[in-house]
């Protein structure tokens, strides 16, 4: 990035890094201030409430809805009450589709100064599943897009943007602003962030990775690791592991996580790959919580899940 290089950060090293992870992370990001007043959003959260894209704030204008038809959802009041925000069901006014929203409060000072906002679709297919050709995925008809869900937010996500052209643009001013924005919002975002290479190395990871996985105490025994560690079922890993550099997405899938404790954790996992210059540099991987924890994990056509 040379002239553009700005303060480096122990999890997230560069403003081309963070920013391609903002704006083509298979899943919403948005941040607002603590009125609820966009501050910087990404394509993905644009396709999920019909709003402008490239971003325009001064034409952004949507209205949550409970998605159990209770009326308007004031996410932004909710942190501000300390209230948890976790999977929580809502719909976009004049649209039918449930999205799930995770959102974490940005303090100053003891005082709220924005909202940072992770939303993902409601799905009710993954890809891979054991019900997919993996040929589907580059040319997916569209009756299958109609019959699954996961590969129909797959075709909408379809191309990556290349953010070099805007990375390169900012003045040092924007450049250090803007690193700070993304950083802040990344490593406090209230999902498991982290990137992986194509061998399987943690490159980084964000607050709520470390934590989930057990290493906030000592980062530097996760990051620079082997990811296969903290998941149990290695089989299915290496099927993704096999998918991430031919640039198929990993959507809605379930699986279980091993923290560092031993403890079993149902997750769901959103994924997709970064290239550069046709060359494969990175996973971008977005990490929830099961919030049905009596959900098994889902099978693909290669390997199969014990069942009792």
């Amino acid at each position: 990035m040379s002239g553009n290089t700005v303060l480096k950060t122990y999890l997230f090293a560069d403003l081309e890094s963070l920013e391609d992870l903002f704006q083509n992370a298979p899943v919403g990001f948005l941040l607002t201030d603590s009125a609820g007043v966009p501050v910087t959003y990404n394509r993905a959260f644009a396709l999920l409430t019909n709003l402008p894209w490239p971003e325009r704030l001064s034409a952004l204008e949507f209205r949550l809805l409970a998605a159990d038809g209770g009326g308007s959802v004031n996410v932004p009041a909710m942190v501000a009450a300390e209230t948890p925000v976790t999977d929580l069901a809502v719909s976009v006014d004049g649209s039918a589709r449930t999205l799930l929203v995770n959102a974490s409060a940005q303090m100053d000072g003891g005082r709220l100064a924005g909202v940072r906002w992770v939303v993902r679709p409601d799905l009710r297919q993954a890809i891979p599943s054991v019900d997919d050709d993996p040929t589907e995925y580059l040319l997916p008809t569209a009756e299958l897009i109609g019959e699954n869900d996961a590969l129909a937010w797959a075709a909408r996500l379809s191309d990556s943007t290349d953010v070099r052209p805007t990375v390169r643009s900012f003045t040092t001013e924007e450049a250090v602003r803007r690193q700070r924005e993304l950083d802040n919002f990344i490593m406090y975002a209230p999902a498991a962030v982290h990137l992986i290479d194509v061998r399987g190395t943690v490159l980084s990871a964000n607050a709520t990775d470390l934590a989930v996985a057990g290493f906030v105490d000592e980062p530097d025994q996760f990051i620079g690791g082997d990811i296969r560690r903290v998941y149990a079922e290695q089989a299915v890993l290496e099927d993704l592991l096999g998918r991430w550099d031919s640039d198929l997405p990993t959507l809605n899938f379930r699986a279980r996580l091993v923290n560092r404790t031993g403890a079993v954790l149902p997750v769901v996992i959103f994924s997709n790959s970064r290239f550069v210059d046709g060359e494969f540099r990175n996973t971008r991987d977005v990490v929830f919580v099961d919030p049905d924890l009596d959900t098994p994990p889902t099978r693909t056509r290669r390997f199969h899940w014990p069942h009792d």
